[in-house]
């Protein structure tokens, strides 16, 4: 009986490390694929922002045969908590008006103001004329 009571049985301090290790080799593994994971919802999230805004920006073209000025934002329905024309809000709108029409505007680009995520990519969509491209994802955004 006394064998079975005073027995010292654990572990020993080299099988600790090598557990800690192979945990600790766990950890930053997934914390690489987590955070990658958040970046790409990130990006998904201001494609379909830029598209949403793009639907409102053709429907403003097709009412009055224009893109809106940077100060008519409002009244084409773009949200102006989250864009503006001076880079300070979340997305940035730039258009590029018609040199025989200077009121008139034939183009526009719609992107992110700062890189999305770590990834150092920035959002845009673009059109002109009325129609819309789908949004894309570069490191460099053309201007209008």
């Amino acid at each position: 009986m006394y064998k079975f009571f005073c027995r010292q049985e654990g572990f020993t301090v080299v099988e600790m490390i090598a557990v800690l290790t192979a945990i600790a080799v766990l950890a930053s593994t997934s914390f690489g694929f987590y955070r990658g994971y958040v970046d790409r919802g990130k990006i998904t999230r201001a494609k379909m922002e830029i598209v949403n805004m793009q639907a409102a920006l053709d429907g403003y073209c097709t009412l009055n045969d224009s893109y809106p000025s940077g100060a008519d934002l409002e009244k084409a329905g773009l949200p102006l908590e989250l864009v503006g024309t001076d880079g300070t809000k979340a997305y940035t709108y730039g258009y590029r008006t018609d040199s025989a029409s200077p009121s008139s505007v034939i183009g526009y680009v719609l992107k992110t103001s700062r890189p999305v995520g770590n990834t150092g990519l920035y959002v845009y969509g673009a059109g002109s004329y009325g129609s819309s491209d789908p949004p894309e994802v570069r490191s460099t955004v053309p201007s209008p």
